[in-house]
């Protein structure tokens, strides 16, 4: 499957891949990333997700290797991977986390979970 969550406020988009082939994943992303540039992005691809963010792009891409089952630990890892990605969006836009930041924070991973589980 994959998707695009558009994250209009912050003008970054999140590219969703959940349990596509290389391949697959690579017909949607050919005109951004070389073959080679693409094969380097996930070489040293050993866990079950993967958040990547590249400066040239004005997106992220979330990689999930297998389909997402009703499973508290797959919640926890798609609420993992939510972190570590609005982390990339909100430290581009320079929001730092803090007691003051913390609720922008929050509410972005909740958005990109709940996009992500629909």
């Amino acid at each position: 499957m994959f998707k695009i969550l558009k994250i209009d406020i912050f003008s970054t988009d999140i590219l969703i891949s959940i349990n596509q082939s290389d391949n697959q994943l690579y017909e949607y992303l050919c005109n951004d990333f070389t073959k080679d540039e693409f094969n380097m992005l996930w070489e040293d691809w050993k866990s079950d997700a993967r958040v990547i963010t590249t400066s040239e792009h004005q997106f992220l891409i979330i990689r999930f290797r297998n389909k997402l089952k009703k499973d508290p630990d797959v919640y926890g890892l798609v609420a993992h991977e939510a972190y570590h990605a609005t982390c990339s969006i909100l430290k581009r836009r320079g929001i730092k986390q803090g007691c003051k930041t913390e609720e922008v924070y929050a509410y972005l991973i909740q958005h990109i979970v709940r996009e992500i589980l629909k």
